[in-house]
């Protein structure tokens, strides 16, 4: 009776302890899961402590025999919340808490190997049933079950290798023979690897352990791709990687550093290839990236009048595109941009004519917020997205134009613009505009006025301010303009 009551207090104070420490640790899980293992311990010590009283051997027989398998019960379940208790605070706590990953396999061998040296421990001591007495005795039935489980222990002991050298981990990224898939899982037996269809594979760890394994990615979380594009030896081997480049900065998915590289791979016998090398964050979106990538590369190359040539060995004949636009079209159109009409019709329809036809798809940077553009644009067909700190302010359709500022004044710009969808603009340098337009004070007033005047109509502040505010505004904008216009073209 008395070695009974000693045991429930004993578990009622290790609950009291275990419920303080797991305050104390801020770990929640330290009582969450394990209350009910003190709760069995409870409920037996009280039935030890009722088979201890007279009221029992009154009308239980046997009583020694249920004694003694209740306190190997005991002895179990106390085993468990050990190991259970040391898992916890070791694994998920300590190590957790330090940010040291644990592989799943590891943790369980650990918990294994506790668990059986509990029970050799209860069978020595308690059921007085000597362990080397009896693996001597069944040498030969572990000789049969070690052969029969050959191969399920060499899958463990290899994942238990592999989990040591902690070169594979879950999340990463392999090349296991013809497959190509992202590890799921870790197990004791296999690892599972998934693909980018949803598909799983499951690979033994003892194959896993023989077999060559590519391993993608730098373990910083970079992941490098490389893509070959071919183009026409008529072009410059510097315009067309830089133009490339510009795509590549312009593309948010590839990373900027380490910083994408190009080069000239080899001279084909039509075409100049040359092969991008670039970083990614999610390997996972690797074929999308790639595709966006080409997409643009298509649009800069078409813009900038680049070549992707068919095989020499085929014969065609090139038409001009039907949809480009004739000098009396870009005249329309570019006639009814306010700060072209106060030009004279000769230096007007010059303009026109020498006007850049580009195309843009969607998703393409065609300004960057802090740079210097150089080019004024009309939209002809399609629509642009201005965005400023990384927010949308505007979204311009068909007949809107922007950059005009950068055409007068030579700054940089203040917002960013993108194509909305596939978008065809007409194009004025600021390098044609300088040489066309003789700039003087009067014109340059003329340009002032107007620029400042379509700010004022495109503002919110003539629905806030009264005319007399606009009025002065408008003025003081004028003048401001006017100044900076007069500075980058030099008027004296």
């Amino acid at each position: 009776m008395q070695l009974s009551l000693i045991m429930v207090a004993a578990v009622l104070l290790g609950f009291v302890l275990n419920f303080l420490l797991a305050k104390v640790l801020a770990f929640s899980n330290l009582v969450r899961k394990t209350y009910f293992s003190y709760f069995t311990l409870l409920v037996l010590s009280f039935l030890l402590m009722f088979l201890d009283s007279k009221i029992a051997a009154t009308f239980l027989l046997h009583i020694a025999k249920i004694r003694y398998y209740l306190i190997l019960l005991l002895l179990l379940t106390l085993l468990h919340l050990m190991v259970k208790s040391i898992g916890l605070l070791f694994f998920d706590y300590f190590f957790a808490k330090r940010l040291l990953s644990v592989p799943r396999l590891l943790k369980d061998v650990v918990m294994f190997i506790l668990y059986l040296s509990g029970i050799l421990l209860i069978f020595n001591f308690y059921l007085n049933i000597k362990i080397t007495v009896f693996l001597a005795s069944s040498a030969v039935l572990t000789i049969v079950i070690g052969l029969a489980l050959q191969d399920i222990l060499g899958n463990i002991f290899s994942g238990i290798t592999l989990n040591f050298e902690r070169i594979l981990k879950q999340g990463d990224w392999i090349e296991f023979g013809e497959n190509e898939g992202q590890i799921v899982q870790f197990g004791w037996r296999s690892i599972v690897i998934r693909d980018l269809d949803k598909n799983q594979l499951i690979i033994p760890n003892q194959s896993a352990s023989k077999s060559d394994i590519k391993l993608f990615g730098d373990g910083q979380g970079h992941y490098f791709l490389r893509m070959e594009i071919g183009v026409s030896y008529r072009h410059a081997p510097d315009f067309v990687i830089a133009t490339i480049s510009e795509v590549l900065d312009g593309c948010d998915q590839v990373l900027k550093k380490p910083q994408a590289n190009i080069y000239v791979l080899n001279f084909d016998q039509s075409a100049i290839v040359y092969q991008i090398r670039y970083a990614i964050r999610d390997y996972a979106e690797r074929n999308r990236i790639a595709s966006e990538i080409r997409r643009q590369v298509w649009y800069a190359f078409k813009r900038n009048g680049i070549e992707i040539p068919f095989p020499i060995r085929n014969v065609y004949i090139r038409r001009e595109d039907s949809s480009a636009l004739s000098n009396s079209e870009k005249a329309e159109i570019l006639g009814k941009i306010p700060i072209l009409q106060v030009l004279d019709p000769e230096k007007f329809n010059e303009i026109a004519a020498k006007a850049e036809e580009v195309l843009f798809g969607k998703g393409e940077l065609i300004i960057r917020e802090g740079s210097h553009s150089h080019y004024f644009y009309q939209i002809v067909s399609g629509s642009v997205e201005v965005n400023k700190n990384r927010a949308r302010v505007a979204l311009l359709k068909s007949g809107d134009f922007f950059g005009e500022i950068s055409i007068v004044t030579g700054e940089m710009a203040n917002a960013s613009v993108y194509a909305a969808e596939q978008t065809k603009l007409l194009a004025i340098s600021a390098q044609l505009f300088r040489s066309v337009v003789e700039m003087n004070h009067e014109l340059a007033e003329k340009f002032a006025e107007v620029i400042v005047l379509r700010q004022q109509e495109t503002s919110k502040l003539r629905s806030a301010s009264g005319a007399t505010a606009i009025m002065k505004s408008q003025t003081a904008a004028k003048g401001k303009l006017l100044e900076r216009i007069i500075k980058y073209f030099g008027i004296h």
